[in-house]
């Protein structure tokens, strides 16, 4: 199918120049187990396109919780996950810097801190993310059990609220001094300001993962000039 005009996404007025074939667009679908194996009809969901796979996870900072990862890397996402199957969804025009552009147009929205495992999750994100890329649709089942569990509170209520929202694991304590401050996120951790994007990406490359957070363009501040800090 040929086009003769240029076409514009509506994030941050991306624009594309189409091809007569696109880019193919796919969607892996994990399925997720209790630690004893048992499936809970549960699933995670991440989104390929140019060779890489994009997702949206929790964390507790209010940084960005888009990363990127190599295609069906069980590894480096944790255990408990489990590749299902993969969905061609449909192929975009975008080129590969405009699906880069619609990333990070994307990432302050989707937040580590505002992530919530029934009402905003990864499949949310998916969902958005190829309706974007290529105008595609998520099927209903594999965010069913989120929404079949949103519409009976009281078996919320019931379920670890670090299930619910990954932040919740982590306690801010605004009396650690600078020396007792600590340098990277593990359970149990504590800690008086949130890191960048591209702190959390180094720490990752540190500890050897292949994991990389997409910025958002609020993530990186600026820094003071030398002077006004010697004041």
């Amino acid at each position: 199918m040929a086009f003769s005009k240029c076409r514009m996404k509506k994030k941050d007025d991306i624009i594309s120049c189409p091809s007569n074939s696109g880019e193919p667009v796919f969607v892996n679908v994990y399925c997720l187990q209790w630690p004893n194996g048992m499936k809970v009809g549960a699933y995670h969901s991440g989104t390929v396109v140019y060779g890489q796979e994009y997702g949206y996870g929790g964390h507790p900072f209010p940084t960005s919780g888009i990363f990127q990862i190599e295609p069906k890397d069980t590894e480096q996402m944790g255990e408990g996950l489990v590749f299902k199957e993969s969905l061609y969804v449909g192929n975009t025009y975008l080129s590969e810097e405009s699906v880069q552009r619609l990333l990070i147009s994307l990432a302050d929205e989707y937040r580590g801190d505002a992530y919530h495992l029934l009402n905003f999750n990864c499949n949310t994100f998916t969902a958005d993310f190829i309706q974007l890329l290529c105008n595609g649709v998520l099927p209903k089942w594999i965010n069913m059990l989120a929404r079949f569990v949103s519409g009976l509170p009281f078996i919320e209520s019931v379920l670890p609220p670090q299930w619910i929202r990954p932040s919740l694991m982590y306690e801010v304590d605004m009396d650690v001094t600078d020396d007792d401050k600590p340098s990277s996120g593990t359970d149990g951790q504590k800690f008086e300001s949130a890191p960048s994007s591209a702190e959390l990406n180094r720490k990752s490359s540190t500890n050897g993962t292949r994991i990389r957070l997409i910025h958002a363009a609020s993530d990186e501040l600026p820094k003071e000039p030398c002077n006004e800090r010697e004041k």
